[in-house]
């Protein structure tokens, strides 16, 4: 919240913003500092100087990878409407990640745990060709029917009506096991992603490993975004960014790279929401320091039931400004996996039948 024009999340206008006021532009958003005084703005747009559309991440575990992609998820979501943008999460190894965001509006589909389900990968293939298919026949209906003077997302955009079609931002965790494991998914799916550049569909492929036959060369050809924090190597190291300085970087920094390497440090959302601090319900003690400041103290027992962190109190706000707005979510990109067994009291629950 540190990034954004206050701390506190009922001051920012997000209705305003989901109506076109993009605070840093469109598909544009803060992930971290560059200096004390300096942000670090991301642009995923498909254009000179931008940092788009696609982006190649790498990471050791415990270097804060996932804090960067909840960081990336928060802060685009915050600044765009559900009908602007939407993600699509992936992670090959079923960690946690991602549970937070299932019943955020902005989220088409969430499916973990590849790895102990190898359906799951032909499920995510055949999603996402569909979204390939459906994307390009409105748009080439539009370039028919309408006068596009070329088919792609950005003149659809310029349209005066139109039916929705938000930008897809696809995160793959773990890609590069999926990629040893699955090489003619993976073959499909980066094909996905260079028919998609045109179509509105942005891929974002992350790894502990991005080095050597890991991550091949078409998926670097197509990241024109590298982003690599703490790794093992030097040759990992300069395999993303160019240069070897990342072996030696701290829990949460990272260098960005497009031109040139730019050594930043990510945004933390993990910290308490500091608005709870005033809730005049809750019984707490008050620390006035020398100074005067006032830092308000509740018993731990109290504060571990209710105070949120900030990545929690901004997807609550995301889905208050939703409901405020009595608007519909945006389809599923993918159906949700089936339970192994389903009984038959479960399918008329399901299809709203009676027993």
């Amino acid at each position: 919240l540190e990034l954004l024009p206050s701390k506190t999340l009922a001051q920012l206008p997000v209705e305003r913003w989901w109506d076109g006021e993009y605070p840093f532009g469109y598909l544009c958003a803060p992930i971290g500092k560059l200096s004390p005084t300096a942000d670090l703005v991301i642009d995923l747009n498909d254009s000179n100087n931008a940092h788009g559309p696609h982006a190649l991440i790498g990471g050791m575990t415990g270097s804060g990878k996932s804090e960067l992609l909840r960081t990336l998820i928060l802060s685009l979501a915050l600044t765009h409407h559900p009908y602007d943008l939407n993600f699509a999460l992936i992670d090959y190894k079923g960690g946690g990640a991602f549970e937070e965001f299932r019943g955020m509006p902005h989220v088409v589909g969430v499916i973990t745990d590849i790895q102990n389900h190898a359906d799951y990968a032909t499920r995510v293939i055949q999603a996402l060709s569909g979204e390939v298919k459906k994307r390009e026949r409105i748009i080439i209906q539009a370039l028919r029917r309408q006068g596009l003077d070329k088919p792609h997302i950005d003149e659809y955009r310029q349209l005066p009506v139109r039916i929705p079609l938000p930008r897809l931002i696809i995160i793959f965790d773990e890609f590069a096991e999926f990629q040893e494991r699955h090489p003619e998914d993976c073959r499909q799916l980066i094909n996905i992603a260079r028919v998609g550049r045109s179509l509105g569909m942005h891929m974002i492929l992350c790894t502990q490993n991005p080095a050597g036959r890991a991550v091949d060369q078409q998926i670097r050809d197509n990241s024109n975004l590298k982003i690599c924090l703490k790794v093992k190597s030097a040759e990992t190291s300069k395999s993303l960014v160019e240069i070897p300085d990342a072996i030696s970087l701290g829990r949460g920094e990272a260098f960005f790279h497009v031109d040139a390497p730019r050594r930043f440090r990510v945004a933390y959302c993990g910290a308490a929401y500091e608005e709870e601090m005033s809730d005049p319900g809750k019984e707490a003690n008050v620390e006035i320091d020398p100074d005067g400041s006032r830092k308000t103290i509740y018993p731990a027992a109290e504060r571990s039931q209710w105070v949120r962190t900030e990545a929690q109190a901004i997807v609550d706000e995301i889905g208050r400004v939703a409901t405020a707005l009595n608007m519909e979510s945006p389809p599923q990109v993918w159906p949700d996996p089936l339970p192994e067994v389903v009984d038959l009291s479960t399918v008329h629950e399901m299809c709203n039948l009676e027993p």
